[in-house]
């Protein structure tokens, strides 16, 4: 995988699963990482799971509320890659 050193990777649904796996790879490969999800606790304990790689910060968003994902976007800033593993049931709902 190419350096994404200096990079910003915004990660939705990374505090477990296919998510957790991304912000992994990601932040071995020098990206700074968001880890975006409903759950606090969740995203805590991705954030131990991932601390001794340095440079993840989580934010806790409910993607089905509109106000709360203006409000993520606004505090993350700019960034370079968006990667959304979140979902719900049925398949396609939309986001």
């Amino acid at each position: 995988m190419a350096s994404l050193k200096g990079q910003k990777i915004v990660v939705v649904g990374g505090g477990s699963g296919i998510g957790l796996g991304v912000a992994t790879v990601a932040l071995e490969n020098g990206a700074e990482v968001v880890i975006v999800g409903r759950s606090l606790e969740k995203l805590r304990a991705a954030e131990q799971t991932l601390g001794a790689k340095g440079g993840v910060t989580s934010i806790a968003v409910d993607m089905t509320n509109e106000a709360e994902v203006a409000r993520l976007f606004e505090t993350v800033g700019e960034f370079d890659h968006l990667v959304s593993t979140a979902g719900s049931a049925p398949p396609n709902d939309p986001i």
